[in-house]
């Protein structure tokens, strides 16, 4: 299994995550989010990048130790945090980013820095370390990857959309307990009251937004722990066969 290994190193923090519920990871099978910087002027041509103004991208290939017999090249992204360089707004800017001397010239000021939240990256945290070359790619094992992946993505939504449906629900709630107190109650059943009713089936859909979540924690669990069990299997790699597919490990 090779990599074409992309890193951009870019002001914005334009990463893409997923979740395993808990934790969130920079997802490396996916390309950064958008952004709208203009194109830097210290940026060099050949490591511009097409999509992201604030960006420096650079592609390298890691082979295998059999490329011969490698049947499958991942693209992974990673991501490194780069800082605006300070401009000054009256005298020239040279091809390095300083600025030429002039009579005009003010202080420069150093761009305030703001650290992106910590993410670490999936593929250090799942295969500890790296992504492991593999001569021969199971079946089973890249499904577990791609399933990793969606399900993890999947379970940021989810957890966006629970939080956007609970808000609405306690705000929903708070307004109907200051207008209609407990009058509401003692005369009305709650199916009866015409403000309780998109309250409650907004809380409804809480719960079943709940129950999805917990079903796609377990799911992601289980592909994390069968694709670290399968890394794990390397040092008996020659005995482990799956699906009539051998598994060669380059150590």
């Amino acid at each position: 299994m090779c990599y074409r290994s992309i890193t951009h190193t870019m002001h914005c923090d334009a990463r893409p995550v997923i979740s395993d519920g808990s934790k969130v990871y920079t997802d490396p099978f996916a390309s950064p989010l958008p952004c709208s910087c203009s194109p830097e002027h210290f940026v060099p041509s050949y490591l511009r990048c097409e999509d992201h103004g604030c960006c420096m991208k650079k592609v390298r290939m890691n082979w295998c130790p059999h490329v011969a017999d490698c049947n499958e090249v991942y693209e992974v992204h990673r991501y490194v945090q780069s800082y605006r360089q300070p401009r000054n707004i009256w005298g020239p800017i040279d091809t390095h980013g300083d600025s030429f001397d002039s009579l005009w010239s003010l202080p420069m000021i150093q761009e305030k820095k703001k650290t992106w939240k910590y993410a670490p990256n999936l593929e250090k945290c799942l295969f500890t370390g790296k992504i492991p070359h593999l001569t021969a790619v199971p079946p089973p094992f890249c499904k577990a990857v791609e399933n990793l992946a969606n399900i993890g993505r999947l379970i940021v939504q989810t957890q966006a959309q629970l939080g956007a449906l609970h808000n609405n629900a306690a705000v929903g709630r708070i307004w109907h307990d200051y207008f209609h107190g407990e009058a509401c109650s003692r005369v009305l059943n709650e199916w009866e009251c015409p403000q309780q009713g998109p309250i409650v089936d907004a809380e409804l859909l809480v719960e079943e937004k709940a129950k999805d979540l917990v079903k796609q924690k377990e799911i992601f669990n289980t592909c994390w722990t069968f694709i670290q069990g399968m890394v794990l299997c390397r040092q008996v790699g020659k005995d482990l066969v799956i699906q009539n597919v051998p598994v060669v490990w380059d150590l």
